[in-house]
């Protein structure tokens, strides 16, 4: 798994989203204030970044390459 790109790749990009997700619920759920509201639209868009990566990612660099 660590000698190929393509896995290691996919999976440092989920385990950054598993620790932004972690650190997003720790926020939501542990201390419940009005001024964190920034924090968590600035979690929720890493984590929307994260999945827009991981799609270019899969879908566009490592395509199937088709010669017609």
């Amino acid at each position: 798994i660590l000698l190929s790109p393509e896995k290691m790749l996919s999976l440092s990009y989920v385990v950054i989203a598993c620790v932004v997700l972690i650190g997003l619920l720790c926020v939501l759920f542990v201390e419940v204030k009005r001024g964190k509201r920034s924090m968590v639209i600035v979690a929720v868009s890493i984590l929307a970044t994260i999945v827009l990566l991981l799609y270019i990612y899969r879908a566009i660099l490592f395509s199937p390459l088709i010669i017609i």
